[in-house]
């Protein structure tokens, strides 16, 4: 073990070799007093990174680890209470969290799941919960020591304290524990974060609030529309249900249009029975009970006779009610307020079949006596129903989605900045000139139905306006102009890039057909389908066509068109929503480092994406270690570039590596300062992360004890013999003389093993006195005390120590 510890002369060295019994009375100083006035004040470092820095500190980097952040000079208030940043220790944890980052990915997730009938619980948690995982604490602020110029031996040093969590933005104070009283260090005025509207909700951008260059104003002018899309949204839904709500009470309380026409069974009053009907389609015969009289129903163009009318005279199950395919009334019966039904008593077969029920678009039956005309609505391209709808705009929404994600995920790197400008904003104006000439068909059918219901005749619908038309052409051949450019270069050969550019032209093709498709549905206003399938007793009459438009809409009409406003507004306002979000995803698209790692030494913080600055402590005979990085979704590559006083420029040359992976690197050994700085090439934005290297190393020294034989030396009865020398000195002098003490008894040879930090490194000739003197002031007292030298020496700060004893009953000295 002696033997091993040789390597350390060459620090030792540095050292004189002087006795100083009187140290042990160095190691307290008078702390000052504790105000404002006499802490100084710490500086802005200069860099990027929103952090402080303090100018030749006179603390080791051992001490530094007591220190603590207090409100107040006077550090009589610790921090509490500051909800610390949690990492994910597994590399994949660390990944999964990231990409939660990314709002559009998680919500192409859940439209395609709700589109495929596959949504669940499981997806939700996937997209939008925590990431499970152990995890460990980064401190609220990070303190690391480096040099000014790590290329220079004699460089002065500073210290950067980095702020992590939000709350660590603002007036701290540096202390450090007295047996007094604690001592203040430094004032650190931490500049305070930029304002964004999710401020106010605790939420905060862990990289992109940390960095003076990120664009406050853009990020929140995009939370700003967000918050502002999600207020609409939240009227928009609260108002439709008013207006049918409503809408609803107030039909069956006023007259007009609105109500049921005078020859409608609903509003019929003088009954004469027994009435013969003919129905116009399928009835089932029930009970007053509300189960079914018979298995069978009736076929459409049955003549039966009606005895006795009622309203409400049976009461259906909701089962009975969702059979029959009328959702609304399952809706309004839950609600407390089920639709009015006129019900008739038929004697054979024995039931009471349902006559008319409010809201129905055709009659159920008609007299026998009269002859009916055939009942026409409108045709279902032209006037979908609300489920149809609703069901095309939800798949609609779900192609923009994913359109945008694939611009996220895949285009970024293939495209620069101003083309994916043009391919974001130019696919949301398509997807919007899409669903607002959808919305202007359906409102021009409600009318159209209007027209035939009320008037027989049929409207003459304009042919899509070239205004519109011509801007989605224009915008179309446009984005499809960038997209044949970059696959005829070729220069996205990979079949990833390739399927992702397919991908996306056939999302800008469904919305092509959408447009069609909305301009061809209005050429159906000549094409009026039969309102029931069913064969009855009926006459056809010619209808012709009209240009008068309805001067107002009727209730249950308007209510329609009122959903359906309200359905296109939300999907207008979901994707200007999803813009502000994939602008917010593309700022966070950086090249990053999900995890990087040292195969020697330990890294004193938690490494991760948001570990821009980390202390590695490595052994000072060290000269080589591996270097493990983990490369994020959005980094094309990662640049090594290691930097030591006695790396000359032609050995300094980078490394750079293209994917994931390990890469060893040399670098002398000794006590001096290295720098390792890991560049992370990103498609617009890079990231440096910088890890200071700290050397260790450990001074020894021998401590011998033993007592005199009271038979020998009987005045020296109880008197205990002690002597301590470093153990770089008794390697230079075997020869250790010692009393007369007895070797028959208990001896005592103790190793005493110190840790040191080479950190920082002051030299006379450029430091102060003061500073180097506190330093010194700080250093654990061995049996050789490093003292100061002429100028051009250099006084070394380190802390800790291991002690390990060994005991002897006779006078070989044997380990």
């Amino acid at each position: 073990m002696l033997a091993i510890c040789v390597v350390w002369q060459f620090i030792w060295c540095l050292c004189q070799a002087v006795r100083d019994t009187t140290a042990d009375t160095h190691l307290v100083s008078t702390a000052p007093a504790n105000d404002g006035d006499h802490c100084p004040s710490a500086t802005p470092s200069g860099l990027d990174l929103r952090s402080l820095a303090l100018e030749g500190p006179d603390f080791t980097f051992m001490k530094s680890r007591e220190f603590f952040l207090s409100k107040t000079a006077s550090c009589d208030d610790p921090m509490h209470d500051v909800e610390l940043v949690k990492v994910k220790k597994d590399t994949n944890a660390k990944r999964a969290q990231l990409a939660q980052r990314f709002r559009v990915k998680q919500v192409k997730t859940v439209l395609q799941s709700a589109v495929q009938n596959k949504l669940s619980t499981k997806t939700f948690q996937e997209a939008l919960m925590g990431v499970p995982g152990e995890e460990e604490q980064r401190p609220a602020v990070e303190l690391h020591l480096f040099p000014e110029d790590p290329k220079k031996v004699n460089s002065s040093w500073r210290a950067l304290l980095v702020p992590t969590t939000p709350k660590a933005f603002g007036t701290w104070y540096l202390c450090q524990p007295a047996p007094s009283s604690p001592r203040c260090i430094a004032r650190l005025p931490f500049e305070a974060l930029p304002f964004h509207p999710s401020s106010m909700l605790g939420g905060w951008y862990s990289v992109l609030d940390r960095y003076n260059s990120s664009p406050a104003l853009l990020i929140s002018l995009m939370e700003a529309v967000l918050a502002c899309g999600s207020v609409l949204l939240s009227v928009l839904a609260i108002s439709a249900v008013y207006v049918l709500v409503r809408g609803r009470g107030a039909s069956k309380g006023d007259g007009g249009e609105d109500s049921e026409p005078e020859d409608s069974l609903m509003a019929k009053t003088n009954w004469s029975y027994p009435c013969n009907f003919h129905l116009t389609q399928h009835a089932q015969l029930y009970q007053e009970s509300g189960e079914k009289a018979q298995a069978d129903p009736l076929d459409a163009g049955s003549r039966v006779v009606v005895k006795e009318v009622q309203k409400g005279n049976v009461s259906l199950s909701l089962i009975s009610l969702a059979c029959g395919g009328d959702v609304a009334d399952v809706f309004w019966t839950l609600l407390g307020k089920p639709k009015e039904k006129l019900w008739g008593r038929v004697e054979s077969p024995a039931g009471w079949l349902l006559l008319a029920k409010e809201g129905d678009a055709m009659p159920r039956v008609v007299m026998a006596e009269d002859k009916p005309s055939v009942i026409f609505s409108t045709h279902p391209e032209l006037l979908p129903s609300v489920p149809v709808l609703l069901r095309s705009s939800l798949v609609m929404l779900s192609v923009h989605v994913s359109s945008q994600w694939i611009l996220v995920e895949f285009f970024t790197s293939m495209y620069s900045f101003p083309a994916m400008m043009l391919l974001i904003f130019g696919t949301l104006a398509t997807h919007l000139l899409v669903m607002l000439e959808r919305y202007q068909t359906c409102a021009l059918a409600v009318q159209y139905d209007q027209v035939l219901q009320k008037k027989r005749r049929l409207l003459q619908l304009p042919a899509t306006h070239l205004m519109p038309l011509g801007i989605f052409v224009v915008l179309q051949a446009a984005i499809l102009t960038i997209i044949i450019a970059k696959l005829a270069t070729g220069s996205g050969d990979s079949r990833k890039q390739l399927v992702s550019e397919l991908c996306f032209l056939l999302g800008l093709a469904m919305h092509g057909k959408a447009m069609y498709d909305s301009g061809a549905a209005r050429r159906k206003w000549r094409e009026p389908q039969l309102a029931s399938q069913e064969v009855y007793t009926a006459t056809l009459e010619a209808m012709q066509s009209t240009v008068e438009h309805p001067a107002r809409l009727s209730r249950k009409r308007g209510q329609s068109l009122t959903v359906l406003r309200v359905v296109t507004s939300a999907v207008v306002v979901i994707a200007l929503m999803l813009v502000a979000r994939v602008t917010l995803d593309v700022l966070q698209l950086r090249g990053e480092l999900v995890d990087y790692g040292l195969t020697r030494g330990r890294l004193i913080y938690p490494s991760g994406s948001s570990a821009f600055h980390n202390t590695l402590l490595l052994d000072q005979n060290a000269d080589s270690f591996t270097v493990d990085l983990r490369l994020g979704e959005f980094t094309r590559g990662a640049e090594i570039k290691l930097v030591h006083p006695f790396v000359t420029k032609e050995d300094r040359g980078s490394v750079f590596l293209n994917a994931s992976g390990e890469q060893q690197l040399s670098l002398p050994s000794g006590p001096l300062y290295s720098r390792l700085s890991l560049l992370a090439v990103g498609d617009y934005v890079n990231t440096t992360y910088v890890i200071h290297i700290l050397r260790v190393g450990e001074a020894i020294s021998l401590g011998l004890s033993g007592s005199f034989s009271e038979a020998k030396y009987p005045d020296l009865a109880g008197i205990v013999f002690r002597e301590e020398r470093r153990l770089q000195y008794q390697l230079r002098h075997r020869v250790w003389h010692v009393p007369d003490i007895d070797f028959s008894g208990n001896i005592t040879l103790l190793v005493n093993m110190t840790s040191l930090v080479f950190a920082p490194i002051v030299s006379d000739a450029f430091g102060s006195q003061e500073q180097a003197g506190k330093i010194a002031a700080s250093i654990p007292r061995l049996a050789e005390r490093c003292g100061f030298e002429s100028a051009g020496t250099f006084a070394f700060g380190f802390g800790g120590s291991r002690r390990s004893g060994l005991r002897f009953r006779s006078r070989a000295f044997s380990a």
